[in-house]
């Protein structure tokens, strides 16, 4: 189960509240470490709240909007929700229940983040639209068209500058509503955005789902790079800071559970190099076993309740069994490991780990031999038709991996599911390598379609890191997606609009910081293909150029001096042929005076005979 981002103290830390994987908002008593209330929102007259801020409304605002509110107090602590319908709605701790929903036509999506400010509500959706609401008169009084994409976060400067953040930071001047500054952002969209303000000049703290890095901004200061990083062992899941003096001090929990205490001189920050936290804090387990040390997860931390400057307030466990406790940080020790009970023992049914006398419950003793059973199906084994027990075959087992004499580990089989499952559980990045390597489709879908439906949003937090690497990794991230979506589809849409986002945001935001610049990729290839094929030409030598695919063209005017040519050629040979008809016309008179003369000499000797 993801962690939900949506965690918040309120202002007096007597309570802490947050957003589960169920869309119920779950407050607990800080105090008590035990839940205090659970509201389920009614889907019919309210919609899932997505996000929500907490709020402290004065008596004479109380009493002009609501009978319930109690005007003897000085001070009464609500909840301001951000709808999947894109509305606000307003929850009383005291009556446990929605007061009133602000009046407006809203988002026309749901709402991404709230924040106040002053006697202001400000909220941003997916829409790209920021909408500001009046608490008082409880109802829209503006809304600010900012962007065509979706907004994941806000955070208000001033009275006229609202920072925004997806996938890029953006500072907006909404009384003209225009843009002031644009920064580079994160490579997926911004879940954590912080501003505050430091010798007159306006900063900011970003960070994303999927990035180690926390990024520091200078705004209004023309800078499209961060003044400075912050690095940590794994992707942010929780981050608060707060300002002391010049230092700022930042809290951030990274996904693995790992509370990071950065301290840094904001006048003296360097964008050189990222930044190492000061001090690491983790938490084991007492439950000590032989082969590893189990964690428990840190999920809140904040230093606004604290009694010394060294003092942090952390929340640890799960959301069913949290815990809270103040620990003081040494200052001396960089890395320090705090030895806990683990609260996630019960809630999970892991007795194994707890002692036995914890629990107030005793096994009667029996005497096996005196029992008189009723059916011969509840007797022992001795009594009854042995059953074989059902076993998944060695060569089943087999099928998916074997283990050479070094011990590594040979990927073989139609599928990788079992595999797979250990990789997930284990978090061995060799084994999630082995199993990602294999790009063959049909292993991949038989893989996909034996893998049980609790097992695929951790697969899918695992294919989003393994597409932000090179070109062939993502390629087989595709694949795997693409079967993931078609076999579990189902399982996805069952899991509802917040879980689903937060199951498969990170490859979708991916994919589409991929596809942006496709297509003037796609162009400038092009354009290299052709450059390179004239480079090519020009170095060739000319008779090389000509082949057999060689087309002569002419054009109109040298086919009719073609003509003309050869009309010529043609009365010249019949002048030719005139002359030669004369000559042996000629000839053959010649040749005819010749007979008559020898005709006329034989007569005449004839005669004289």
């Amino acid at each position: 189960m993801e962690k939900n981002v949506c965690f918040e103290f309120s202002n007096d830390g007597k309570y802490f509240s947050f957003i589960n994987s169920q869309s119920k908002f779950v407050i607990y008593n800080v105090e008590l470490n035990k839940v205090d209330q659970i509201y389920t929102p009614n889907l019919h007259l309210t919609a899932p709240c997505t996000c929500f801020v907490w709020l402290e409304i004065l008596p004479n605002q109380k009493k002009r909007k609501s009978k319930n509110f109690d005007a003897d107090n000085e001070k009464q602590f609500f909840i301001a929700f951000g709808t999947s319908k894109g509305g606000v709605a307003l929850y009383s701790i005291a009556t446990k229940q929605i007061e009133r929903i602000f009046g407006g036509e809203g988002h026309a999506a749901s709402v991404s983040q709230i924040s106040t400010f002053n006697d202001w509500i400000f909220t941003c959706g997916n829409d790209g639209n920021i909408i500001k609401w009046s608490i008082p008169q409880s109802e829209q009084l503006e809304k600010f068209t900012i962007a065509v994409e979706r907004l994941t976060c806000l955070s208000i400067v001033n009275e006229e500058a609202v920072l925004t953040g997806a996938k890029q930071l953006k500072l907006w001047n909404i009384s003209k509503n225009q843009l002031t500054e644009s920064f580079t952002g994160h490579t997926s969209n911004t879940i954590f955005l912080k501003s505050f303000n430091y010798n007159d000049e306006n900063y900011a703290i970003s960070a994303s789902k999927l990035d180690r890095i926390m990024s520091l901004w200078l705004l209004e200061s023309g800078n499209k790079s961060p003044v400075a990083t912050f690095l940590l062992d794994d992707s942010v899941e929780y981050l608060y800071h707060k300002l002391i003096f010049s230092k700022l001090h930042i809290l951030a929990i990274s996904k693995s559970g790992v509370l990071h205490y950065f301290v840094q001189n904001v006048g003296k920050l360097k964008s050189l190099k990222p930044i190492k936290a000061k001090h690491t804090i983790e938490i084991a387990s007492t439950a000590v076993t032989t082969k590893n040390v189990e964690r428990i997860p840190i999920l809140t931390a904040t230093l606004n309740f604290s009694l010394n400057e060294n003092e942090v307030l952390i929340g640890y466990g799960s959301e069913q069994n949290l815990k809270f406790e103040r620990i003081t940080i040494d200052s001396e020790e960089k890395n320090q490991i705090l030895i806990r009970d683990n609260p996630l023992a019960i809630g999970t049914g892991n007795t194994k780990n707890i002692e036995q006398t914890s629990f107030k419950v005793k096994t009667p003793i029996v005497n096996e031999n005196s029992v008189q059973y009723l059916n011969a199906a509840t007797a022992p084994t001795s009594k009854k038709l042995s059953a074989k027990s059902v076993e998944i075959p060695m060569e089943e087992r087999l099928e998916n991996l074997s283990i050479t004499k070094d011990g590594s580990i040979n990927v073989s089989g139609k599928n990788l599911s079992h595999l797979l499952i250990q990789g997930i559980q284990s978090r061995n990045s060799k084994i999630l390598r082995l199993v990602f390597g294999k790009n063959d489709e049909a292993i991949i879908k038989s893989t996909v379609k034996k893998l049980p439906s609790k097992y695929v949003g951790p697969l899918l937090t695992e294919i989003s890191l393994l597409m932000q690497k090179r070109t062939p990794h993502v390629s087989s991230a595709i694949t795997w997606l693409k079967y993931i979506i078609q076999i579990h589809s189902t399982h996805l849409m069952a899991l509802g609009y917040q879980s689903f986002l937060l199951n498969i945001g990170g490859c979708m935001g991916i994919i589409e910081y991929r596809v942006e610049h496709l297509k003037s990729l796609s162009k400038l290839n092009g354009r290299l293909d052709l450059l390179l094929n004239q480079i090519e030409r020009s170095q060739m030598p000319a008779t090389e150029l000509i082949s057999d695919n060689f087309v002569e063209y002419q054009d109109e005017s040298d086919i009719d001096s073609l003509i003309d040519e050869n009309d010529e050629g043609d009365t010249s040979s019949d002048e030719q042929n005139y002359n030669n008809d004369d000559i042996d016309e000629e000839e053959e008179e010649e040749d005819n005076n010749d007979d008559d003369d020898d005709g006329k000499v034989d007569e005449e000797m004839e005669v004289s005979e």
